[in-house]
C-alpha cells in the first residue's frame, strides 16, 4: 500500500471566533507547512501625538511567548496583513532560530493614525512552520523606537489560545480503489455548529509521489471511518471536491483513493461537473436554467434594446442539460456591463466559494478595444 500525505495543504473552510467580539484568528499565515497557529499576543498601539505614525520601527518585549520556536512567529495587523520583523537577541544580535527569550526583542513596523489605537498580533507555536526567509530590512530595524517615546504607548495583552480537538486515525479501506491513497487533513476552526460544506483539494502533490497512480485516475474519497464519501473531480488530475461536516474547533482526516482501471476523460469531467451542479452544494438556484418557460426561474434578465439593441432568450446550444442562456448584442457595441443577474446568494464573510461556469461567444473582438465575456460577482 502507498500513501502520500497531504497535510502541507491547508483546508480552511471558516474563520474562528475564539470568544464573543473577538478579532479572527489568521489561518492561512506564510508558510505553515500544513500546521496551524494555537496561540497569538495581542499588541495595542496607541498614538497621542497629533502626527500619524507611518511605518516606524517598534521594538516590543513578549516574555508571555518566551518558550516559542522563533521559527514560528508572525506578526499581523488585525486585517490580517502580514508585516515583517525582526528579532534582536540581548546583545542586539539578529535572532532566527531557537527558543524565544523573555529578553529577546521584536521589531515591527507601526502604522497607526493621529490620537488614535491599533491593533497586532504576534503568533506563535505552529511547530510545522518553516522560517520566513525575509525581515525587516536592517537599516529601519536598526532606528527603532522604544515605547514611551514620541507619544507612543504599548499594552501587550495576555496570550489568548486555540485548541482543536485532534483527528482520530483512519480506518485503512481494503480493496484494489485504496492501495494507493493519500491522507487530508481538514480543519474546521468555527466554534459555532456548521452545516455540510465542500472541501477542495489539489492532487498533483500526492499524484507526483505515487507513481503506481496515473494522473487521469478517478478518484474517491472516505471519511476517517471508512465511510465513502460523494466527491466531483474538476479535472485530470487537478482539483478535488468532496462533501463533509465537521463539529466545531475539530480537525478530520479523509482519505483519497484512486479507482483501478478507472480514468478520467473530458466526458467524465463533464459529467463531474453536472453532478456538481445539480447537487445541493450549488447554492446558485437553478443553475443549468432548466426550471422556467419565458426565462429561467430564479434569474433576472436585462432590458431588451436600449442603445446595444439587447436580444435575450435561451438557446440550445448548452453544456450541461437542454439549454443556455443567450444575450445579443450590436458588434462594435461600446464596452458595458450587461447580462444576467442571479438572485442573492447567502454567503459568509471568510468563507471561501467556487465560481465556476461555461461561457461561450461568438464573434467577440479580440484585443483592444475588446469585448470581454465573464462571470463577475457584486454585493447587493
Amino acid at each position: 500500500m502507498r500513501r502520500s500525505a497531504l497535510g502541507s495543504i491547508p483546508i480552511f473552510l471558516v474563520l474562528v471566533r475564539v470568544a464573543a467580539g473577538a478579532l479572527p484568528w489568521q489561518h492561512s499565515l506564510y508558510l505553515a507547512n500544513g500546521g496551524y497557529w494555537p496561540q497569538r499576543v495581542p499588541v495595542t498601539i496607541t498614538n497621542g501625538s497629533a502626527e500619524p505614525v507611518v511605518g516606524e520601527p517598534l521594538g516590543l518585549l513578549l516574555p508571555a511567548l518566551a518558550g516559542a520556536r522563533v521559527e514560528s512567529l508572525r506578526v499581523c495587523r488585525y486585517d490580517g496583513v502580514e508585516l515583517l520583523f525582526d528579532l534582536r537577541d540581548a546583545r542586539g544580535l539578529a535572532k532566527r532560530a531557537g527558543e524565544l527569550s523573555a529578553e529577546d526583542k521584536l521589531i515591527v513596523p507601526v502604522e497607526c493614525p493621529a490620537h488614535n489605537a491599533a491593533t497586532l498580533f504576534v503568533y506563535a507555536g505552529n511547530p510545522e512552520a518553516w522560517a520566513v526567509p525575509d525581515f525587516l530590512p536592517g537599516k529601519l530595524a536598526d532606528r527603532v523606537t522604544n515605547p514611551g517615546r514620541g507619544g507612543l504607548g504599548v499594552s501587550v495583552g495576555e496570550v489568548e489560545r486555540l485548541q482543536l480537538r485532534p483527528a482520530r486515525p483512519p480506518t485503512p479501506k481494503p480493496g484494489p480503489d485504496w492501495r494507493n491513497w493519500a491522507e487530508v487533513r481538514v480543519r474546521r476552526f468555527a466554534e459555532e455548529a456548521g452545516s455540510m460544506a465542500l472541501v477542495r483539494v489539489n492532487l498533483r502533490k500526492a499524484l507526483a509521489r505515487l507513481p503506481g497512480v496515473s494522473w487521469d485516475s478517478a478518484a474517491c474519497v472516505a471519511s476517517s471511518d471508512g465511510a465513502e464519501l460523494t466527491c466531483y473531480a474538476l479535472g485530470r488530475g487537478a482539483d478535488l471536491l468532496f462533501s463533509a461536516s465537521l463539529l466545531p474547533l475539530t480537525e478530520e482526516l479523509f482519505q483519497v483513493g484512486f479507482r483501478k482501471g478507472s480514468q478520467l476523460d473530458a466526458t467524465a469531467v463533464l459529467e463531474n461537473y453536472g453532478r456538481l451542479l445539480a447537487s445541493s452544494a450549488n447554492l446558485a438556484a437553478n443553475g443549468s436554467f432548466e426550471n422556467g418557460s419565458d426565462g429561467p426561474d430564479q434569474w433576472i434578465k436585462p432590458a431588451n434594446g436600449g442603445p446595444h439593441q439587447i436580444t435575450t432568450g435561451f438557446s440550445s446550444d448548452a453544456r450541461f442539460g437542454k439549454r443556455a442562456l443567450e444575450l445579443t448584442a450590436l458588434e462594435n457595441a461600446k464596452g458595458d456591463w450587461l447580462g444576467w443577474d442571479s438572485r442573492e446568494i447567502p454567503v459568509k464573510p471568510g468563507a471561501t466559494y467556487l465560481l465556476s461556469g461555461w461561457l461561450k461567444g461568438i464573434k467577440l473582438q479580440a484585443g483592444p478595444p475588446s469585448t470581454p465575456i465573464s462571470m463577475m460577482l457584486k454585493a447587493p
